[in-house]
């Protein structure tokens, strides 16, 4: 039922994608990128943002971690995060397909409160950044946000809903935690996503580590 589910994903992604590398959707935060070859290490910022592969595999160096990932897989990363990363896994017949889905922390903290949703305190992550096994709620969701991705007044309407589905299923898994512990507010997790926050924002102003 997965492998099924998988390469329906995998076709609207192809789909969408058409001739390009890239494909940025009419729903806000919603990407997709395709790519015929592995690739070398490149460094970037990524984005609070909840990342699935429908086909192929891809690595993502943060730190000293190393995560890699590939289809029946998802990775959380819940603050902006300076990583290096490759697609590892990738051919003309079978290309990597990967969809990037931003995440909306203010909704994911609304979410916690209406659900009553909650973590054990004690146990803080290390990093910033999680993987977790794919289920199908999760996947059929991402499905239906990409049947109306090309479709303005559809996503319009729709997306707001599918997407909040998304971050419950999110927080319903064991990488849960890791949202719960960026978007409660008072957090440790949370003070620090406002912190980089405030760096983006004024990057090119003094610092005073004291106010930071």
């Amino acid at each position: 039922d997965m492998e099924l589910g998988l390469n329906d994903l995998a076709k609207q992604a192809l789909e969408l994608t058409g001739s390009g590398n890239q494909r940025q959707t009419l729903i806000k935060g919603l990407e997709i990128n395709k790519w015929s070859h592995a690739t070398n290490p490149t460094r970037y910022s990524m984005k609070p943002s909840n990342c699935l592969i429908a086909q192929a595999m891809k690595r993502v160096n943060l730190a000293e971690e190393t995560y890699e990932y590939e289809a029946r897989q998802f990775l959380i990363s819940s603050v902006d995060l300076p990583v290096v990363a490759n697609i590892v896994e990738a051919s003309v017949d079978k290309p990597y397909l990967g969809i990037v889905l931003e995440l909306d922390l203010k909704e994911i903290s609304q979410l916690i409160g209406e659900s009553g949703v909650r973590f054990h305190q004690w146990k803080q992550t290390k990093t910033g950044m999680a993987l977790g096994k794919l289920n199908r709620p999760i996947l059929n969701a991402f499905q239906r946000l990409l049947d109306i991705s090309d479709d303005e007044e559809s996503s319009a309407i729709l997306a707001p809903g599918i997407k909040r589905e998304i971050f419950y299923r999110l927080l319903k898994t064991h990488q849960g935690q890791l949202l719960y512990q960026i978007a409660t507010h008072g957090s440790h997790s949370h003070q620090i996503s406002k912190a980089i926050d405030w760096l983006y924002t004024n990057y090119s102003e003094p610092l005073s580590v004291g106010e930071l």
